[in-house]
C-alpha cells in the first residue's frame, strides 16, 4: 500500500466519524485578499472539533488550536470552515501526512491596512500619524484568532491611573497571500485598532504580535 492510499484511508476514517459526531460546515477557499469569503462555498461537509484527539477534555482560555475531524480529501490548508448551526468559524492551518488536521478557532474578523507615507513632503504638514480613512487596505474580511498573550510596558505618560500596555497574538490563514509587514495596522470586528509589532509567516499561516493603538 502506497503513502497516498494510506492517507486517503486515514481521511475516510475521519469522514465516517464526522458523519456521526459532526455538524454541517460550509468550506470556503479564499482567493481574494479583500473578499476572502465571497462566492459560494467549495463544499459543505460534516465536521467536529476536539482537543488532543479526545472528546473528554474541553478547550481552555487562550487556546485557539483544535483538531478537526472531517473528510480531508475535500479540504486543504487555508480553507475556512463556517459551521451552519451557529456560525462558528475555523481555518485549517495544516493537513500533515497521517497526522491530525490542525484547525484554528476564529473569534474575530480583521482588516490589515498600511499607513500612507508622507516621505518627501516639505513645509507645514497636517497630522502625520496613521489615519484609518487614508490607510492603504492590504487585506479585509479575514477570519482570525485574536488572543491576549501578556502585559507589556507601562505607557510613558506617568499618570496615577496608567495601565500596562497589552499584547495580543493574531493568527490568520495560510491562504492570505500578501506581504504583511511590521507597522501595518490591524482592525478587528469591534473597530479596535492594533499596531503590528512582529510578523511570522510559516506553512501554518500568519502569526502577528500586535498591541492596541493609542489614540
Amino acid at each position: 500500500m502506497n503513502a497516498m492510499k494510506l492517507q486517503d484511508l486515514h481521511y475516510m476514517g475521519y469522514a465516517r466519524e464526522a458523519r456521526v459526531t459532526g455538524h454541517a460546515c460550509a468550506v470556503y477557499r479564499p482567493v481574494d485578499p479583500l473578499s476572502p469569503l465571497a462566492g459560494d462555498p467549495v463544499a459543505t461537509l460534516p465536521a467536529c472539533f476536539n482537543v488532543g484527539g479526545s472528546y473528554k477534555k474541553p478547550n481552555s482560555y487562550g487556546a485557539a488550536l483544535w483538531q478537526a475531524v472531517l473528510d480531508g480529501r475535500l479540504t486543504r490548508p487555508g480553507d475556512v470552515l463556517v459551521r451552519q448551526s451557529d456560525g462558528a468559524v475555523w481555518f485549517i492551518a495544516a493537513q500533515q501526512h497521517l497526522l491530525p488536521i490542525m484547525a484554528i478557532a476564529c473569534n474575530s474578523t480583521v482588516a490589515i491596512t498600511r499607513p500612507v507615507s508622507t516621505a518627501g513632503a516639505v513645509g507645514a504638514m497636517s497630522y502625520g500619524a496613521s489615519v484609518a480613512a487614508t490607510d492603504q487596505v492590504v487585506a479585509a474580511g479575514w477570519p482570525a484568532s485574536l488572543l491576549l498573550i501578556g502585559k507589556g510596558a507601562t505607557n510613558r505618560v506617568g499618570l496615577p491611573d496608567d495601565v500596562l500596555e497589552v499584547n495580543f497574538t493574531a493568527l490568520l490563514p495560510p491562504s492570505l497571500d500578501c506581504d504583511l509587514q511590521e507597522s501595518d495596522m490591524l482592525t478587528d470586528t469591534d473597530q479596535r485598532r492594533y499596531i503590528v509589532q512582529a510578523v511570522e509567516h510559516t506553512a501554518l499561516g500568519w502569526r502577528l504580535l500586535v498591541k492596541r493603538a493609542q489614540t
